[in-house]
């Protein structure tokens, strides 16, 4: 399907809808690719989007830490947990049912981490640090409308090349 087949789809062309207003709040359970370790960065989300299109959606994002996650890397106890998380995307949905939709979405995200860690062998010594990455997001999910205003969504996200998870939110329409 070409890009602008999935706009069409999407209902861009069909615009004579009044902008729907939604806000929401999620979790999101995204796992850092540490190279020897695998670390859990659970993130806490509020998102607010506006449908420009029966089926398109600008979406803001930003997250809150969760919890942080401690894993042996390399004879370091090392915790990693998340400073900050934001991103902007842009959604398209694509109906199954009145119900129920897929959608995929891609954006702009940047993902802010800290960490510190500690030896557990001889030589002693600790280590902390942060980064931060800002680029591309891609994902792809599904809705299901529970009446009029809310909805439930699951979405799988990459948000960089090392990290990347799944969404849990539930959303309410204005």
């Amino acid at each position: 399907m070409t890009a602008g087949a999935f706009v069409l789809a999407c209902g861009i062309a069909q615009a004579d809808e009044t902008p729907r207003v939604y806000v929401g709040v999620g979790y999101s359970h995204m796992t850092l690719d540490g190279g020897t370790a695998d670390y859990t960065l659970p993130i806490t989300t509020f998102h607010a989007g506006v449908e420009i299109a029966p089926n398109l959606s600008v979406e803001g994002r930003y997250g809150i830490n969760a919890g942080d996650d401690e894993q042996y890397d390399s004879g370091v106890l090392v915790t990693y947990e998340v400073k900050s998380y934001w991103a902007v995307v842009l959604k398209g949905r694509v109906p199954v049912t009145d119900a129920f939709s897929f959608y995929g979405m891609a954006g702009v995200n940047s993902l802010s981490v800290d960490f510190h860690g500690q030896s557990l062998g001889w030589p002693l010594y600790t280590l902390s640090g942060s980064a931060e990455e800002t680029g591309t997001t891609l994902g792809a999910g599904g809705e299901l409308r529970l009446g009029d205003s809310l909805a439930l969504t699951v979405e799988y996200q990459r948000m960089h090349e090392d990290v990347s998870g799944y969404n849990l939110g539930l959303n309410y329409r204005f």
